[in-house]
């Protein structure tokens, strides 16, 4: 995994500014600060596969390799949960809440969610966050990019069976809206 370096997000509008989904740009942001340092060897009590590939990947390799020492100690013996997955779902939540949701609401309403993304997991988790008022507009953005990578994936397909190879763009698009960006649980 290559990691990014971790940009200082200060509001929605900064993180809806690539077209990714919101959340797991300042998601994926925390990752970054968590693996290149942000989390305390004595913090790290478990990790999962891919946490562990990404900190062998880290920047900081003095605190890689006192994690992973930390992770040799008897008491952590594989059985607890991934300690980088456990503080993203904590970020996670408050990052779901009715400012996002509001700001979505409001996008829709002036015509700007057209380029509003989120991915299918964090557009479910907002729905059920958001009051019910602003369910429309979120269903709404869903259906808009799902429709979007359909017809993007249909013509990757013709083009494929004409000799084509590009299209790899598309597929990596479709695996972040259906399972949130590399690294995020969704």
């Amino acid at each position: 995994m290559r990691l990014s370096k971790p940009v200082e997000i200060h509001g929605v509008s900064q993180a809806l500014a690539k077209g990714n989904c919101p959340v797991c740009a300042f998601l994926r942001n925390s990752q970054s600060t968590l693996l290149q340092g942000g989390l305390h060897p004595e913090e790290v009590n478990g990790i999962c596969n891919f946490h562990a590939w990404a900190l062998a990947a880290a920047v900081n390799v003095t605190n890689a390799a006192k994690i992973f020492q930390n992770l040799l100690r008897p008491a952590c013996d594989g059985s607890q949960e991934c300690s980088f997955c456990v503080r993203l779902r904590e970020a996670e939540q408050p990052s779901l809440g009715n400012s996002w949701g509001r700001w979505i609401g409001s996008s829709c309403s002036t015509g700007l969610h057209t380029t509003v993304a989120l991915c299918r997991p964090h557009a479910r988790r907002m729905r059920q966050v958001a009051p019910v008022r602003l369910h429309g507009s979120i269903d709404e953005v869903e259906s808009r990019i799902l429709s979007d990578l359909n017809l993007e994936l249909e013509n990757l397909v013709t083009r494929s069976a004409m000799g084509e190879k590009a299209g790899a763009g598309v597929l990596g698009r479709m695996a972040e809206f259906l399972m949130s960006q590399r690294g995020i649980r969704g």
